[in-house]
């Protein structure tokens, strides 16, 4: 079986192709974690912090550790006046939920949980999952979790409500999926815009 010279993921891979050196387009696509360093962000946090308001900024927060510790950093390194706010996700982990209770608690800051309204996460599933059924296939893998894709006009709608203007995200780097924009042929280094045009075609 023919393997990539660098990686050495086979050619089963869903859309791997070689070049004339052996080399996968997984390995060609790759990018360098651009880091901005730690001025950066404070620049930015300082410049979202309010005398006159309640909250600082939002952290979105999933019971995992990754939300977990950028929530700790904003509270206790970076002094910021935090505003959890969690998506009740219907397939959560009871430990996830008790995490967010002891995290909440320790750190002495409110929180705002909301839920997607019509049972729609769990419709995207059952949907997603019966579409694999009828016709399995690797670009199917990307829109398995779909659900959870769609809960950012929840959380604007959150921040807006409280004149919130700065939403913190965490998440590792080591952990980032491109391989599902590579199921759906879409280059790793394509463009937001380009990407989200190309995810559709890619679906449909």
């Amino acid at each position: 079986m023919r393997r990539c010279s660098t990686c050495v993921m086979p050619e089963s891979t869903p859309g791997i192709v070689f070049d004339h050196n052996g080399v996968c387009n997984y390995c060609a696509t790759y990018q360098k974690f651009d880091y901005k360093g730690e001025q950066k962000l404070l620049k930015i946090l300082n410049a979202h912090r309010n005398k006159n308001n309640r909250y600082d900024c939002i952290v979105n927060i999933s019971g995992g550790r990754d939300s977990a510790y950028t929530l700790l950093m904003l509270v206790k390194e970076y002094q910021m006046k935090v505003l959890a706010v969690n998506y009740e996700n219907p397939f959560t982990d009871i430990q996830a939920k008790i995490n967010i209770q002891n995290m909440v608690k320790a750190l002495k800051i409110d929180i705002v949980q909301f839920e997607l309204k019509n049972r729609i996460h769990e419709r995207c599933l059952r949907n997603n999952l019966l579409a694999w059924f009828r016709h399995p296939s690797a670009a199917m893998v990307p829109v398995v979790c779909i659900g959870c894709k769609i809960i950012w006009p929840d959380i604007i709608r959150i921040a807006r409500k409280y004149n919130i203007h700065c939403i913190v995200n965490g998440g590792n780097p080591f952990e980032y999926t491109s391989f599902k924009k590579e199921l759906l042929s879409v280059p790793r280094d394509a463009s937001l815009k380009s990407t989200y045009r190309k995810n559709i075609r890619g679906l449909i």
